[in-house]
C-alpha cells in the first residue's frame, strides 16, 4: 500500500461518506444548472417558512438574562421583583448636583440656584402630558414624595424651631424652600450643621477636608423623585418610565456628554441617574457606532468583490458580492424566525449574530467561487455546467463539514448558564444552518446565472472595465511584451488570490514550506512554544473588569459612576426580605434574631446609612401610642396572636404623622409604605433596608462583599431555592449580588465552554472526516483558544461578559479555518508534501480571502467611541487573525509532520514483520 492510500484507509468510513456526499452535490449542481430559477424558488419558500416565526417573536430585555441561570442572586432578584412592586432603583429618578473645584454648594446663592433647577425638573411633562404631580409616589396625606435636604428641612421645620413663610414671591416651590434654608444656615450655623450631619452620604457629601470649618462646606447633593410604579399613562406606557425619559433627556440631551448638561451653572453641573437613563446610555454604543458598523459591512462587501473577481474578463462579479450581503441579511432574519419557534427570545445581543454570519458566509462563498476558478481548463459556456459540478463536488463536502462543526460548537456554547449568551448561540446555530441552506439554494443559482452572463461578455457594471484581465502578459513575437499598467498590477495584488492574485505570495510560501523540512519543524516548534505561552497566559487571565468602561467615552453615566465611587461610596439599596406566615407581630426571640442579623449587616464596612428598620419604627410607634407599660404589653400580646389585627395596626402606623423617639430621632411612617406588602389585610411581605456599596470598578471588592454579607444571612450555604437561612423565611438581596456571582465564575465559564466546543468539533470531524484528524483539529482549536486568551491578557483586556460574548461569536470562525485546510490535506492525492502544498496554496488562499475580508471590515471598530466596541475589535480581530494564520500554515504543516511520523511508524512495523532492516524506510 502506498503512502498516498494510508489516510484513506485510516478514515474509510469518512471517505465513503465524503464520496457519497460529493455525488449528492454533483446531482444538486446538475439540477441547479438546468433549473436555477427553481432553486431560487426553493430558497424563497424556505425564507417564507421562517417568516411566521416573527409572529411568535418575543423581545426580552430583562436584565436578569445577563446573569447566571440558577444562581442565588438571580433567584433573589426575581423573588424581590415578584413580591415588592416598588423598587426605588428602578422607579425613582435622581439628580446629582456636583460643585466645581473650589465651589461650595451651601453658599446661599448656590442653594437658590439648585432649588430653581429642581423646580425645572418638577415642572417637566411627559409625551402624554403628565407632570410629576401626576406620576409621583404619594407620601403621607397624598403629598408627592421628594427626598432632598430642602424637603427634609420643610418636614423638620417645627422641630428646628423654624416657621416657614408662604412661598416667596417670584420663586418656585423648591427655590423658596432653598432660599429659606439658606437663611436658616446663615443665621444658625451650628443648628444647620447638626441638621445636615445625619444626611451625610445620604443626601449630601461634605467637601473633603472641610471638617471643623465654621460653616457647612458641601461638594455634592442629590434630589430623589419617587415615582408611582404601577400607573400607566394615556398611551399605555408606565408613567415612571415616561417621566424618567423626560428628565434625563431634558437635563442631558441632545449630546449626553459629561459636564455639558442643561442645568449647569458657574458653580455646579448636574447628573441624572435613573433606570431609563442607564438603559439609554447602555444602548448608545450600538446606536452611536451605526456609521462604523455600516462602513464595516461595506468594507467586507468590497473585499469580497475583489476576492471573487474572475481570472478572465469581464472580471467583476459585483452581483455575487451583493448576493453575499443578501444571504447574510436573510440568514439573520431566518435565524431569528426559527429561534422564535423554539421560544428563544430576541435580546439586545441578537443582532450581533450578523458578524458571525458574515464571517462564515464570506468564507464559504469564497471557497465555492475559488473552487470553480481553479477547475482545469478555461471556462466557456459549453463547460460552465461541468465546472460548476466539479467545484461543488470539491467544495460542498468541505462546506458541509465546516458548517457542521460551527453549528455543533454553537450548540455546545448554548449550554452556557448565562441566558443571553445561550440565546445568542442558539440563534447563531440557526444562522449557520440557514447560511448553508441559502448558499446552496440562493447563492449557487445566482452564481450560475451570473457566470453565464460573464461568459457572454456582458459587464455587470463599469467596475468590470476597471479590473481588466488577470491573465499573465505574454510575448507577442516582436520581442516586446504586453506590459501591465500600475493600476492592473495593483488590482492583481488585491484580487482573485485563487488564480495568482496577491503576487503569488501564498503560492510561493506554500512551495517553500513544502520543499523545506527544516521550515516545517521550525514552524511546528514555534507553534508549540506559542501554545505553551498561551496556556500560561490563559491561566493568569484576569476577569477583573471595570464595567463602567463600556459606556461611550464621553457619556455622563461614566461621570456618575466616578462620582459615586469618589464621594458617595457607590450606594444602592440592600434588602433583608421577610416572608410573613400570618403569625402577627413577631415574638421577642424572633425579633432578636432579626435584629442580630440586621446589626451584623450594618456593621460591615461596605454598608451605610440610611437604615430603614420598619419593625423598630413600629415598636417606637407602639411605645408612642401606649405610654404606659401595662397597656403596651397587652397590645403586643394581642398583636402576636392576631395576624389580622397586626395588619390593621401596621396599616394605621403607615398612615400616622411623623413623630420623634425619646432620643430625638424622627420617625416618618409613610416612608415605610414601599417596604411592606399587604394581602387580604395581612402583612404578607416586608423588608429591612440599608445602603450597600456598589462600585463596579473593583470586581474583587464587590465579590468579597457579596460573600461577607451572604454568609451572615446563610451561614450554612446558599442556593437558588433561598433555603436554610439563619432566620427562617428571610433572604437578602442587593443589585450587585447577581453581578458578583456571574463575574466570580466568568473565567471558569469561558474555559468550560471553549473546551466543550473544542471537544464537540473534534467529535464531528472524527465522524465526518477522520478519527485521528478529528482529535488533531480538536486539540488545534483548543490550543488556538489558549493563544487567543493569552494575547487578550497581553493587551490588558479582561475576561468579562463582553469578552465572553465576543469569544462566543468567534467559535464558528476559528473552527472553519483549520477544518478547511485539514479537509483539503486529507482528500488531495499525492505525497505528504504535495498535500501540504495543495492545502496551503489553494485552500489557504481561499481561507486568507475569507479571514481577510472579515478582519478588514472590523478594523474600523478600533476607532469606536466605546470600550465595548474596542473590546469587540480586539477579541474578534485577534481570533480571526490567529485562526487564519494557524489555519493556513500551522494546520497543514502539523498534519504533514504527523502524516510523516505515521508513515514512518507503519513502515517500521511492516519491516519488522518482514524481518527487514528499517534503514530503508523513506520518511
Amino acid at each position: 500500500m502506498s503512502e498516498n492510500d494510508e489516510p484513506e484507509r485510516l478514515g474509510c468510513l469518512s471517505a465513503k461518506m465524503r464520496r457519497q456526499l460529493g455525488n449528492c452535490f454533483v446531482c444538486y449542481a446538475n439540477f441547479c444548472t438546468r433549473r436555477p430559477r427553481m432553486s431560487l424558488a426553493i430558497s424563497f419558500i424556505f425564507v417564507l417558512c421562517c417568516c411566521p416565526g416573527f409572529v411568535l417573536l418575543k423581545f426580552d430585555s430583562d436584565d436578569s438574562n445577563m446573569y447566571l441561570r440558577g444562581s442565588y442572586g438571580n433567584a433573589a432578584l426575581h423573588r424581590c421583583s415578584d413580591i415588592f412592586p416598588f423598587n426605588p432603583g428602578n422607579t425613582a429618578t435622581m439628580v446629582y448636583f456636583q460643585a466645581y473645584e473650589g465651589k461650595n454648594l451651601f453658599d446661599a446663592a448656590v442653594l437658590v440656584e439648585i432649588g430653581r433647577a429642581v423646580d425645572r425638573v418638577l415642572s417637566l411633562t411627559t409625551k402624554a402630558g403628565d407632570r410629576f404631580s401626576d406620576v409621583c409616589e404619594n407620601s403621607w396625606r397624598g403629598h408627592c414624595e421628594v427626598e432632598s435636604t430642602f424637603h427634609s428641612f420643610r418636614a423638620n421645620a417645627a422641630s428646628l424651631g423654624v416657621s416657614l413663610a408662604p412661598q416667596v414671591e417670584g420663586m418656585g416651590e423648591t427655590e423658596s424652600l432653598a432660599f429659606q434654608f439658606a437663611q436658616f444656615c446663615t443665621q444658625s450655623t451650628t443648628a444647620c450643621q447638626q441638621f445636615i450631619a445625619p444626611q451625610e452620604k445620604a443626601l449630601l457629601v461634605s467637601t473633603p477636608g472641610s471638617q471643623g470649618s465654621a460653616s457647612p462646606q458641601v461638594v455634592s447633593m442629590v434630589v430623589t423623585l419617587y415615582l408611582n410604579p404601577s400607573r400607566k399613562d394615556s398611551q399605555g406606557i408606565f408613567s415612571y418610565e415616561a417621566y424618567q425619559d423626560a428628565v434625563f433627556k431634558d437635563i442631558h440631551g441632545p449630546g449626553y456628554e459629561t459636564k455639558k448638561d442643561n442645568l449647569r451653572t458657574d458653580n455646579f453641573y448636574t447628573i441624572n441617574y435613573s433606570n431609563a437613563a442607564s438603559v439609554f446610555e447602555g444602548s448608545r454604543p450600538a446606536t452611536e457606532e451605526s456609521t462604523l458598523m455600516a462602513l464595516t459591512f461595506l468594507l467586507i462587501n468590497a473585499f469580497v468583490w475583489s476576492a471573487i473577481a474572475a481570472p478572465t474578463a469581464p472580471r467583476s462579479r459585483g452581483l455575487l458580492a451583493c448576493t453575499c450581503m443578501l444571504v447574510v441579511v436573510l440568514s439573520l432574519a431566518c435565524s431569528i424566525g426559527l429561534s422564535s419557534y423554539v421560544t428563544v427570545p430576541f435580546t439586545p445581543l441578537t443582532t450581533l449574530v450578523i458578524f458571525t454570519l458574515f464571517g462564515v458566509s464570506v468564507d464559504d462563498i469564497i471557497v465555492i467561487v475559488h473552487s470553480y476558478d481553479r477547475a482545469p481548463g478555461t471556462p466557456t459556456l459549453e463547460n460552465a455546467n461541468e465546472r460548476i459540478a466539479l467545484s461543488l463536488q470539491e467544495s460542498g463536502p468541505a462546506i458541509t463539514l465546516t458548517s457542521a462543526t460551527s453549528l455543533v460548537a454553537f450548540l455546545c456554547a448554548a449550554m452556557c448558564p448565562i441566558p443571553n449568551i445561550s440565546y445568542f448561540c442558539v440563534t447563531a446555530s440557526f444562522g449557520i444552518f440557514t447560511i448553508f441552506v441559502l448558499q446552496l439554494t440562493l447563492f449557487l443559482p445566482i452564481f450560475i446565472l451570473d457566470e453565464r452572463r460573464r461568459l457572454k461578455q456582458r459587464h455587470d457594471c463599469c467596475l468590470s472595465l476597471c479590473l481588466g484581465s488577470a491573465q499573465k502578459s505574454v510575448d507577442d513575437g516582436t520581442g516586446s511584451s504586453n506590459t501591465k499598467t500600475t493600476a492592473s498590477k495593483v488590482m492583481q495584488v488585491l484580487t482573485a488570490p485563487s488564480v495568482g492574485g496577491g503576487c503569488g505570495l501564498v503560492d510561493a510560501f506554500a512551495k517553500a514550506m513544502a520543499k523545506n523540512d527544516i521550515l516545517q519543524c521550525v514552524l511546528a516548534f514555534a507553534f508549540a512554544a506559542m501554545v505553551g505561552i498561551g496556556i500560561y497566559g490563559a491561566s493568569i487571565a484576569d476577569s477583573d473588569a471595570d464595567l463602567t468602561n463600556y459606556y461611550i467615552d464621553t457619556s455622563f453615566m461614566k461621570e456618575h459612576f466616578r462620582l459615586q465611587s469618589k464621594f458617595w461610596s457607590s450606594p444602592t439599596p440592600f434588602y433583608l426580605a421577610i416572608e410573613h406566615q400570618h403569625e402577627g407581630l413577631f415574638t421577642d426571640s424572633h425579633l432578636a434574631e432579626l435584629d442580630s442579623i440586621y446589626d451584623e449587616l450594618t456593621a460591615l464596612d461596605f454598608t451605610q446609612k440610611p437604615h430603614d428598620h420598619w419593625l423598630r419604627d413600629f415598636e417606637a410607634y407602639l411605645n408612642f401610642s401606649h405610654p404606659g407599660s401595662g397597656g403596651l404589653a397587652a397590645e403586643r400580646i394581642r398583636l402576636q396572636g392576631d395576624a389580622k389585627a397586626f395588619g390593621a395596626r401596621v396599616s394605621e402606623f403607615l398612615d400616622s404623622p411623623s413623630f420623634a423617639k425619646p432620643n430625638g430621632e424622627l420617625v416618618v411612617p409613610w416612608r415605610q409604605k414601599r417596604n411592606i406588602v399587604f394581602e387580604g389585610g395581612y402583612v404578607k411581605y416586608s423588608r429591612l433596608s440599608m445602603m450597600y456599596e456598589t462600585d463596579f470598578g473593583s470586581q474583587a471588592r464587590y465579590i468579597s462583599n457579596f460573600h461577607k454579607s451572604i454568609d451572615i444571612i446563610f451561614p450554612n450555604g446558599y442556593n437558588d431555592k433561598l433555603e436554610k437561612p439563619k432566620v427562617s423565611h428571610t433572604f437578602g438581596f442587593s443589585a450587585l449580588y447577581p453581578v458578583a456571582e456571574r463575574d466570580e465564575r466568568m473565567k471558569a465559564i469561558i474555559f468550560e465552554n471553549l473546551a466543550i466546543a473544542s471537544a464537540a468539533v473534534a467529535i464531528v470531524v472524527m465522524l465526518m472526516l477522520n478519527p485521528l484528524v478529528g482529535l488533531f483539529v480538536g486539540a488545534l482549536v483548543l490550543s488556538l483558544d489558549a493563544i487567543i486568551l493569552a494575547l487578550l491578557t497581553l493587551y490588558g483586556s479582561k475576561l468579562d461578559f463582553v469578552a465572553f460574548l465576543c469569544l462566543s461569536m468567534t467559535i464558528g470562525l476559528v473552527v472553519d479555518y483549520s477544518t478547511h485546510t485539514a479537509h483539503t490535506y486529507m482528500h488531495h492525492p499525492g505525497s505528504p508534501n504535495e498535500k501540504l502544498y495543495r492545502s496551503m496554496s489553494k485552500m489557504g488562499a481561499s481561507v486568507l480571502s475569507g479571514g481577510g475580508s472579515t478582519l478588514l471590515g472590523i478594523c474600523v471598530l478600533a476607532f469606536a467611541s466605546s470600550e465595548a466596541f474596542r473590546t469587540f475589535f480586539k477579541v474578534l480581530s485577534t481570533a480571526i487573525l490567529m485562526g487564519t494564520v494557524v489555519g493556513i500554515t500551522v494546520s497543514p504543516v502539523l498534519l504533514r509532520i504527523l502524516h510523516g511520523v505515521g508513515l514512518a511508524f507503519v513502515g517500521f512495523y511492516r519491516n519488522r514483520l518482514a524481518g527487514r532492516s528499517t534503514s530503508d524506510v523513506d520518511v
